[in-house]
């Protein structure tokens, strides 16, 4: 029996009544033209189909009843045929349509679909009138398990699938590249998604491979392909929306689906090599931002590298990303409050990440190897300190913020493990640089209780705070101050160059190539003098039995023995003028008497006992009552870095 010869029968006792109904019903179905049916037609054939089934529902035996119900299947059975004609026409029409460029084919298909998607609301309570009837009916074998007025729903969407499913793939890949682009679309496509996504599942037996959740994950790829990461603070937000309008789109699709292109957006744009990095890196500096905005997104970045397995690169990334931001702000000379208000940052953000008690004691222990490794922490501290300096300078026209100073030296100090670093540091650019440049004015500036000098102010902070690496801090303030009390009591002298007592520093700054000439008061002048012609001369050891020569640098010399040490290196002593003076008397003489050594350098008598006394101390002389012998069985003592050089300070303290 073709469609078209489909009659509405009804079993049952026979009626007039009834039998108008059905004529009038059966005649009015195939009369119906599915692309012009109006609300009007649809409310005259529903009402047929009511007054039909109030007919059929007082037949009383069951099994005529349930004859008289095939007749509402035969009914739909003749609307199904003519919405299959239907949605045949509206493809052949949108394929007449199509120009070929997919922009301008879409145009075409929303038109048509909406067409399709406005006939089928029109049709819609005649189909649920003849719906109603067929869940008491077992359904035929070649029936689909979904809904008759559900299957019908696609229709065209399923008419075009069957013709022309690559085009159909285009038209929902343009529609998803839409709404990506512009929100206001996101509705519409996610509508068009689902759609299609059931018509797929309504059709039991497909002939063409095609899968929606399969094109989608393609074509999510390559759309995160083209998302560059921007190392900026908004950029995760960014990609949280994109995420967020993804999962939108397919909402009707599986979570496994969903899952795979979240995190395949992840890879391509966050966990792409090096783009957290640089992400973490710009939020690190980004101090001038709402604290509560970077916090959140820090966070996130957190929390999404845990659960993408990008723990590792998220640690190595906070921890490099904080480093830079430090260093680049002490490189760069940045105003103290700037610098305070960074660190404040960091520290929020310390506070923030050290919720996760696995992720603290992760980072505690890869961020001290990390400020350990390639001298970071020296580096870090040498920087600290220059930048004092520079603060140290401006102080002579400024006020110097001592308290701000400190706050901040806690924080770093703790922070980046400095404290083996800081002191030396501190040491090497805001005292002995100056000393050497400066002379005696600079240590006379410091040491005057009347100023109360920023530089004492800091250097007597660190102490206080009992550091590691605070022994060399204290020995060089000690010389210095020891220092400036021989310069006053040789005021008299008005030439003599200043003299430092720490004096393996100076050799870091100054290594003259050959005799630097000094001025010295009168009596020293002729014993230096001899010496520094026989040095410059090149004399050899015929004239000097000991081979004690001497390199004068600056206030510093550096005297060569004849012993030797461990490395098959001359033993070499760093002294100061004073020293240096007195041991050269003991090249020409074995041994000398206080007196005599007094009478040949003319140093007074305080100076040069503390002198001799230096250097019986470190075994060079040996002393007996008042007689000084030179030590020519001394062997020098190996030191820690197999250096052949030892500075002596006024105490005949020995430092390698």
């Amino acid at each position: 029996m073709k469609p078209g010869d489909v009659k509405i029968e009804v079993y049952g006792p026979p009626g007039s009544d009834y039998n108008v109904i059905e004529d009038c019903l059966t005649a009015k179905l195939e009369e119906l033209q599915i692309r012009n049916i109006n609300i009007g037609e649809v409310s005259s054939i529903c009402n047929l189909v009511l007054q039909s089934k109030n007919y059929l529902s007082r037949i009383k035996p069951k099994k005529l009843r349930k004859k008289s119900l095939g007749a509402d299947r035969d009914a739909f059975k003749l609307l199904n045929f003519k919405l299959d004609s239907y949605a045949s026409d509206m493809v052949e029409s949108f394929l007449s349509q199509c120009s070929g460029f997919v922009e301008a084919d879409y145009t075409v298909f929303k038109a048509a679909d909406r067409a399709s998607q406005q006939t089928l609301m029109i049709l819609l309570p005649l189909l649920r009138l003849l719906e109603e009837n067929k869940d008491n009916v077992a359904p035929q074998a070649n029936e689909s398990p979904f809904g008759w007025i559900r299957k019908l729903k696609f229709k065209f969407l399923e008419c075009l699938f069957q013709r022309e499913a690559g085009k159909l793939r285009k038209l929902l890949e343009l529609s998803w590249k839409i709404a990506r682009e512009d929100r206001s679309f996101l509705t519409e496509t996610t509508n068009l998604t689902r759609r299609i996504y059931e018509m797929l599942q309504s059709i039991t037996h497909k002939t063409i491979d095609f899968s929606i959740e399969a094109i989608y994950l393609e074509n999510t790829t390559s759309f995160a392909s083209t998302l560059n990461p921007l190392p900026a603070t908004d950029f995760l937000t960014h990609i949280i929306d994109i995420i967020v309008t993804e999962q939108k789109i397919t909402s009707s699709l599986s979570l496994t689906t969903r899952e795979t292109a979240r995190v395949t957006i992840l890879n391509q744009t966050i966990f792409s090599p090096g783009a957290l990095g640089k992400l973490v890196h710009s939020l690190a500096r980004d101090y001038r931002v709402t604290l509560e905005l970077n916090r959140t997104t820090i966070k996130h970045l957190q929390e999404l590298a845990k659960r993408g397995g990008q723990s590792d690169v998220f640690l190595h990334a906070i921890v490099t990303g904080i480093y830079s931001a430090a260093d680049q702000a002490i490189s760069r000379r940045w105003e103290l409050p700037a610098l305070q208000r960074l660190i404040c940052y960091h520290e929020e953000i310390f506070c923030l990440l050290f919720l996760d008690c696995t992720f603290k004691a992760r980072f505690e222990a890869y961020w001290e190897a990390y400020c350990k490794a390639e001298m970071r922490a020296t580096k870090m501290a040498s920087g600290i300190s220059k930048l004092l300096n520079e603060d140290f300078k401006r102080s002579r026209h400024s006020n110097f913020s001592i308290q701000l100073w400190t706050r901040i030296l806690t924080r770093m100090i703790e922070l980046f493990g400095l404290s083996d670093t800081i002191g030396n540091a501190f040491v090497n650019n805001c005292i002995l640089r100056r000393a050497i440049k400066e002379g005696d004015s600079f240590l006379r500036y410091i040491f005057d209780p009347a100023l109360c000098a920023p530089e004492l102010q800091v250097c007597d902070t660190l102490l206080c705070q009992n550091l590691s690496g605070n022994g060399r801090l204290r020995s060089v303030k000690h010389s210095l101050q020891r220092s400036v009390t021989i310069q006053q009591q040789l005021d008299s002298f008005r030439h003599l160059g200043l003299i430092i007592l720490s004096e393996k520093d100076m050799e870091l700054f100054y290594k003259p190539s050959s005799a630097t000439l000094v001025r010295l008061p009168k009596s020293l002048q002729s014993v230096w003098n001899t010496v520094t012609e026989n040095f410059v001369g090149g004399q050899n050891s015929v004239i000097y039995k000991k081979r004690l020569t001497l390199i004068p640098m600056l206030s510093t010399i550096e005297v060569e023995t004849p012993f030797i040490c461990a490395n098959s290196r001359p033993l070499r002593l760093q002294l100061n003028l004073l020293q240096a003076t007195v041991l050269i008397q003991f090249d020409e003489h074995n041994s000398l008497s206080f007196h005599e050594v007094q009478d040949r350098t003319e140093i007074n008598t305080s100076l040069l006992k503390t002198s001799l006394e230096s250097l019986v101390n470190t075994g060079i002389l040996l002393q007996k009552n008042a007689q000084y012998t030179f030590n020519d069985d001394f062997e020098p003592v190996r030191s820690k870095n197999d250096s052949n050089i030892v500075r002596v300070d006024f105490h005949g303290h020995k430092h390698c």
